[in-house]
């Protein structure tokens, strides 16, 4: 009687122990998505200007502007090696603020861009504007 206990005792820990860690694989482990400072210019840069990426930009009923960085940067200043242009989906869909939104895709061609974007990549490639230091309001 002793040894079937234990057996069945074992049998229970081990199917609950399987269980749990089942449902602990299920919930996938989330990455915050990465913040970009990024300062360009819309759709065009003075020539004195290295632009190192050209991303197309738009939103729900406005028209595709490119938006040309000078300057991709982490919080802390880090230069960042990721190009938002080799994203497989294009255009970037621009969120946020409706004034930030449209402040920047309404913004003459030339107007300087200064803002902190968080961005997601995964399905649908978005820019969300967390802040918007230029073009100016």
């Amino acid at each position: 009687m002793g040894i079937a206990r234990r057996a069945l005792v074992s049998t229970v820990v081990a199917v609950t122990l399987l269980a749990g860690g089942a449902a602990a694989m299920q919930v996938p482990f989330r990455i915050a998505p990465p913040v970009y400072l990024i300062e360009g210019y819309i759709a065009q840069a003075p020539d004195e200007s290295k632009v190192i990426d050209r991303v197309d930009v738009t939103a729900q009923g406005e028209s595709v502007r490119w938006l040309l960085v000078t300057s991709y940067r982490a919080i802390g200043g880090v230069l960042l090696g990721q190009y938002l242009s080799r994203t497989l989906q294009h255009p970037w869909l621009v969120r946020g603020k409706r004034e930030d939104v449209t402040r920047l895709l309404k913004a003459p061609a030339g107007s300087p861009v200064e803002g902190t974007f968080v961005i997601y990549a995964n399905g649908v490639p978005a820019l969300f504007i967390a802040d918007l230091d230029r073009p100016p309001a």
